[in-house]
């Protein structure tokens, strides 16, 4: 027995130099393969951990230095020959840039992982699509653990450069929004949305708590946060058009002083239509909206998802329009109402993407509230359209001129008689005719006194239209 453990200890030894021997060889070539006795001596190996541990860190090591020396060469050298070419030669194109790395690190990530996946027998992995969300959930088989811990370890050097690659950029993209505040918006938003799918991608194929994975999120926290700050300054940008003005905060105040032109806000324009503001906003919204519809954010999440950024683009827009009536002061409450449902369809079509086969089920919510205002006008605009003051000959100018004649015809000397009654024969009868007809008048003129005076038909002023009290006419008129 001691014999035989002497000479299996030493076939270990010897299992363990092979190993790593082989392993320096594997972890210097661009094409992995996995010979059956590679993956049959780490097999064996497994039986003692120690020395597997010591020939996988070897392995993890120098596929490390190999694989962060080739992201290097790709983003300074490009490939053979100088193809593919240079990443950083589109290092003016922020989107294009971060796409590049990011794209060849997953491309790297799924090579590696199949190498590993052979290395260590990972069962079914040859039922599996290169890229496919691997099952993270419970307690994963012993070979499932080996193949992610060194893969971790292996692509633990590429998060560094990838970092400090996107900081630069970032950098860059800061000056553009400086220069061009739209532009600025959106390259942002494209970049935070590409690395949130990569970022996705990996959490589903190599794990949330990779190395790599974590990387990929503070980059991913950086860009959304860049993205929210331009949409936040987009919003501040907005007060521009607010002039300075009594009661409101002295931040606000200072602001508007020191960073806003002198260029008040305008009321709106005659024929009532959405300001240019809001619909340069809008466009730059529906930009945002059809990026972020291919994100990989689930389903179920992407309405809470998306709501810190709708809400950041739509309530500046929605107080501009507001204050754009409230500084208004020769618009009349039609006027103002029609406009607000105006700037209030336009901003829904936008975020509900009226425009598109399907509405955007993440800006639901949003769109419902907009809605509600829109009812809300719209119920006022009725009330104001079908006012007696709004109706042909019943506007305050045409009662003035009526009243005139009525007037005329009260203060006459034969009020009491009626030419065109002088050929009865019949006095009374005669009598009679006429004090039906004066009777009906001061009915007709009490009840138009009092449509008059009601305030659901608007009349402005609306007793100086009327002279006359309904009881002093039925006094001219002889009647009780």
């Amino acid at each position: 027995m001691a014999t035989t453990t002497e000479h299996l200890e030493d076939a270990y030894e010897k299992l363990h130099r092979w190993a790593m021997f082989e392993f320096r060889k594997v972890a210097r070539g661009e094409q992995v393969e996995v010979s059956p006795v590679m993956r049959e001596a780490v097999k064996r190996l497994r039986e003692r951990r120690d020395l597997l541990d010591d020939a996988l860190t070897l392995l993890t090591t120098t596929r490390q230095q190999y694989l962060l020396q080739q992201f290097l060469e790709a983003l300074t050298r490009g490939g053979p020959n100088g193809l593919p070419r240079p990443i950083e030669l589109h290092a003016h194109d922020p989107t294009r840039y971060v796409g590049d790395m990011l794209a060849w690190v997953h491309q790297a990530t799924a090579s590696e992982r199949e190498f590993l996946d052979a290395l260590f027998d990972v069962r079914g992995h040859a039922r599996r699509m290169v890229g496919e969300a691997r099952d993270m959930r419970g307690e994963a088989e012993e070979e499932e653990v080996l193949a992610r811990r060194c893969l971790d370890r292996s692509l633990e050097g590429l998060s560094r450069p990838l970092k400090s690659a996107y900081e630069w950029d970032y950098a860059q993209v800061r000056i553009q929004h400086t220069v061009k505040s739209q532009e600025g918006i959106i390259v942002t938003y494209k970049i935070a949305n590409l690395v949130q799918f990569y970022l996705v991608t990996m959490q589903r194929t190599i794990g949330e708590q990779a190395l790599l994975t974590k990387a990929l999120q503070e980059i991913f926290d950086l860009a959304h946060e860049a993205f929210l700050e331009a949409l936040a300054s987009q919003g501040r940008s907005l007060l521009r058009f607010l002039h300075v003005r009594s009661g409101v905060s002295p931040v606000l105040r200072e602001y508007e002083a020191n960073t806003c032109p002198p260029n008040p806000l305008q009321p709106p324009e005659p024929d009532l239509a959405p300001p240019m503001a809001l619909r340069d906003s809008s466009a730059t919204l529906h930009e945002i909206m059809s990026v972020y519809e291919t994100s990989l954010v689930d389903e179920g999440d992407r309405e809470a998802d998306f709501a810190q950024i709708l809400q950041a683009a739509v309530d500046p827009l929605v107080k501009m329009c507001q204050h754009m009536v409230d500084i208004w002061p020769k618009g009349t409450e039609w006027e103002k109402n029609i406009f607000m449902i105006n700037c209030d369809l336009y901003l829904q079509a936008s975020i509900k993407g009226d425009h598109v086969l399907e509405p955007y089920a993440f800006t639901s919510q949003r769109g419902a509230e907009l809605q509600e205002q829109i009812d809300s006008r719209i119920s006022a605009l009725k009330q104001e359209h079908t006012p007696l003051s709004r109706l042909p000959g019943a506007e305050p100018k045409a009662i003035t001129q009526a009243m005139k004649s009525f007037e005329a015809f009260l203060t006459s000397l034969d009020i009491m008689t009626s030419s065109t009654l002088a050929r009865l024969t019949s006095a009374r009868i005669a009598s009679d005719i006429h004090r039906f007809a004066l009777d009906k008048i001061a009915k007709d003129y009490e009840r138009t006194y009092s449509a008059v005076l009601n305030k659901d038909n608007k009349y402005e002023f609306p007793s100086t239209l009327l002279s006359r009290d309904p009881e002093d006419v039925y006094m001219l008129m002889g009647l009780d």
